[in-house]
């Protein structure tokens, strides 16, 4: 049952980051599309230069409520 549960969440929200800039779940973090510009990179195996394109990421910021609670658990 959990990992139906999960699965349709994760579902869910891929489906909404992928329709809206911003999803915003209440009490434990944001997820934000946010743009990486095109930058100069080295391929690790030839070390040859490339050019690495610029793509969308996402971005989550977690709210205040779950920073407090992990930080009170790390200090138990």
């Amino acid at each position: 049952d959990a990992r139906v549960a999960a699965g349709a969440f994760f579902s869910a929200l891929s489906e909404a980051c992928l329709s809206s800039p911003r999803v915003e779940l209440r009490g434990f973090g944001t997820f934000s599309a946010v743009r990486r510009r095109a930058r100069p990179g080295r391929n690790f195996q030839t070390g040859k230069p490339i050019v690495v394109p610029d793509r969308l990421a996402l971005k989550f910021k977690p709210s205040r409520e779950l920073l407090s609670a992990l930080n009170a658990a790390a200090h138990r």
